[in-house]
């Protein structure tokens, strides 16, 4: 229908607020059309709202079971969450549905690496390059898989997938260097996939995060700035918050996030980041109401139960507090950060046990 198409026209061209109406009123005309909540699926992915992806990812599969981009965007969701088994799970699905699909096979090897399983990893990854030996994606994650264990068939994977595609994989390898914490060598790439395309909004968003990580705060926010000038994105200004943050500069971090959120106001994260903000200037009932927000829209995420425990202690409601490190370390119980902290305020208040 002419809503559909206008909402892919919109989003691709960043209108996403023109895109989001014309999904809604397709949906209006036609509550049954499973293409429409794919595509609106994919633009809350790629604005950064996680929770209402999955359910129009949800909406989509169960209208068409038959369609294998709706399981396995759902994945992709999935394993940037960190719920890396539900997404092999879907990834499998997905696979099964297409099996020859290397962006479904790469994408479960991935899941896989991230579990350490990298003899599976190996497998899928090998897997697509088989189905589609021009398929450049997965030779950069195999290769940065590979990087410390065996060095030479990682720089042969990123030399193929160089030749294959140079500014893409420049671009691709700068991002996987930055998750292996080689932040110099990412911003080398990086830098060079602007070199070919200075048009390149991811290349510049990527490059701000190696900056970001590797402290060069005020490089990180003039490549956010690029970015933005191409494409203003909520993933980007929400980035520049961060970086903002880290600097100490809570009142434009706030703003930022501020901004996002009158562009995406569900996006739970963004609650819990700006209630940070809020929290270091001491800020503590607008940080509480952020943290309930964020709380109320994703039940599931521990950094809000963790941030309002902090918050909390901080206001010497420390039953509080604790009922909430509890309930952070029982969702993430594997955070090492999670369970300190939560010893931490138990020293305090000098109750050892279990600390």
């Amino acid at each position: 229908g002419i809503h559909v198409n206008l909402g892919l026209l919109y989003q691709g061209l960043g209108q996403f607020g023109e895109a989001m109406k014309n999904y809604a009123r397709a949906i209006e005309l036609n509550p049954n059309f499973a293409l429409v909540y794919l595509n609106r699926g994919k633009l809350f992915e790629d604005t950064g709202d996680p929770v209402k992806a999955i359910q129009d990812y949800d909406t989509t599969f169960r209208l068409q079971p038959s369609l294998s981009l709706a399981v396995f965007n759902r994945a992709v969701v999935l394993m940037d969450q960190g719920r890396l088994q539900e997404a092999i799970a879907d990834f499998t699905r997905a696979i099964k549905l297409k099996p020859d699909q290397p962006e479904y096979l790469k994408g479960r090897a991935d899941a896989y690496q991230k579990l350490g399983k990298q003899d599976l990893a190996r497998q899928d990854y090998d897997k697509a390059i088989e189905a589609e030996p021009s398929f450049w994606p997965a030779y950069i994650n195999r290769g940065a898989m590979l990087l410390y264990d065996a060095p030479q068939e990682a720089h042969a994977d990123f030399q193929k997938a160089l030749e294959l595609d140079p500014e893409h994989a420049h671009s691709n390898l700068g991002a996987a260097l930055t998750e292996l914490n080689r932040y110099d060598e990412a911003v080398e790439h990086l830098s060079k996939a602007l070199e070919m395309n200075p048009k390149n909004w991811r290349a510049y968003f990527n490059r701000g995060l190696a900056n970001e990580f590797r402290a060069n705060y005020q490089e990180a926010i003039d490549d956010f700035n690029r970015a933005m000038e191409i494409e203003p994105n909520p993933v980007v200004i929400e980035e520049r918050g961060i970086t903002f943050y880290e600097m100490k500069r809570y009142d434009e971090a706030i703003a930022d996030y501020t901004r996002v959120l009158s562009i995406e106001p569900l996006r739970a994260q963004t609650y819990n980041n700006r209630a940070s903000a809020y929290a270091s200037q001491r800020r503590f009932q607008e940080a509480l109401a952020d943290l309930n927000k964020a709380i109320e829209i994703d039940p599931r995420m521990a950094d809000a139960y963790a941030t309002r425990a902090g918050v909390s202690s901080d206001l010497g409601e420390y039953s509080k507090a604790l009922a909430d490190f509890a309930t952070a370390v029982a969702l993430n119980p594997r955070s090492h950060t999670l369970w300190n902290n939560r010893g931490n305020l138990l020293k305090k208040l000098n109750e050892f046990h279990g600390a």
